[in-house]
């Protein structure tokens, strides 16, 4: 209860300022975001995929770290099953420990 009163009648200075960081910020993660999906299309990435490069390995919230590209292929589509463009290819890596 005593909590509740103290949060009620407390004041943030510079409320406004506070409030357009925030906007401010969640634009700058949507524009990450925007752009780590254009550089990561296999249209854009596939060029630099090269046997011995080095590359940082992640799939959403998980992170594999520091691995080289040993090879890549693209995947076979049957008649029955067809790969949306963003899972085309295979990439195999070794990754570091």
């Amino acid at each position: 209860m005593k909590r509740e009163e103290e949060s009620r009648n407390s004041t943030i200075p510079d409320e406004a300022l506070v409030s357009q960081y925030y906007e401010y910020r969640q634009q700058l993660d949507q524009m990450g975001s925007d752009f780590r999906e254009v550089i990561t299309h296999p249209t854009y990435s596939l060029p630099f995929l090269q046997t011995g490069r080095l590359v940082k390995v992640k799939y959403q919230k998980l992170d594999f770290g520091w691995g080289s590209v040993i090879n890549f292929e693209k995947r076979i589509a049957s008649k029955v099953r067809l790969f949306h463009p963003l899972i085309q290819f295979i990439c195999i890596y070794l990754l570091a420990e």
